[in-house]
């Protein structure tokens, strides 16, 4: 099977619990539904159910009942198989509305070695990567984890703050946002419609990588996402 058995007792015990979140005239609370599908607290099933399906259980809610007619099902515009991608990338500790420092900071490295060591970070085929790690309805504002990355085809040394990683390879989904930034959640609730019907996901976070070169000259409106989603 590939799954140990506690993962498989752990995979059941959530799925169980999606029927009761399912459920439209139960009065459960999600703490009640913690419970009955055995944890001993609701933080500890709120990061298991995040884990498995990328989403809350209060975000899973919501989708299936109290905006189901007014979210519409996002589709995946294709699918993608790849090999890990080296990156440069800047921490930023927060709310994810704050990460344009993350974004100051790694920008001004890239541009600093294209000027002092003739390393163009900024090339055509430089590609730009934002990667959220939790979950704003289960973690707290003030530590909520995100990167702002930059492909990484050069070698030079990197200062405090500017850290060498990888995007991880494998297979994604991608799904294609337009518009400003601050709508890219009603996106993901459109995609997470999709992927509970359709997918099975892989337990690492979305990546979204940012279409226009430069998007402060970008009119919002105009501005492209994709969003890739790890599937198995």
């Amino acid at each position: 099977m590939g799954e140990s058995i506690k993962k498989y007792i752990l995979r059941l015990r959530l799925q169980r619990s999606i029927s009761q979140l399912q459920n439209k005239g139960n009065k459960y609370s999600i703490t009640d539904i913690a419970f009955n599908a055995g944890f001993e607290c609701s933080s500890s099933y709120n990061k298991a159910f995040k884990m498995m399906f990328l989403v809350s259980p209060s975000d899973y809610k919501l989708i299936k009942h109290k905006k189901r007619k007014e979210i519409i099902m996002l589709k995946p515009i294709k699918e993608i198989n790849i090999k890990d991608i080296k990156i440069y990338s800047v921490r930023n500790i927060g709310p994810y509305s704050e990460s344009s420092k993350a974004w100051e900071k790694l920008m001004k490295f890239a541009y600093t070695n294209k000027i002092k060591h003739k390393k163009n970070f900024m090339s055509k085929s430089a590609r730009m990567f934002g990667i959220g790690y939790d979950d704003p309805n289960t973690v707290n504002i003030d530590d909520l984890r995100y990167d702002a990355c930059i492909t990484n085809d050069e070698n030079v040394e990197t200062p405090e703050g500017i850290n060498k990683n990888i995007i991880s390879g494998g297979k994604y989904l991608v799904f294609l946002h337009k518009g400003p930034y601050d709508g890219l959640m009603k996106s993901y609730q459109s995609i997470y419609k999709y992927i509970f019907e359709h997918e099975k996901l892989r337990d690492y976070p979305p990546i979204e990588e940012y279409l226009n070169r430069d998007p402060r000259r970008t009119k919002p409106e105009n501005l492209k996402t994709e969003i890739w989603i790890p599937i198995k």
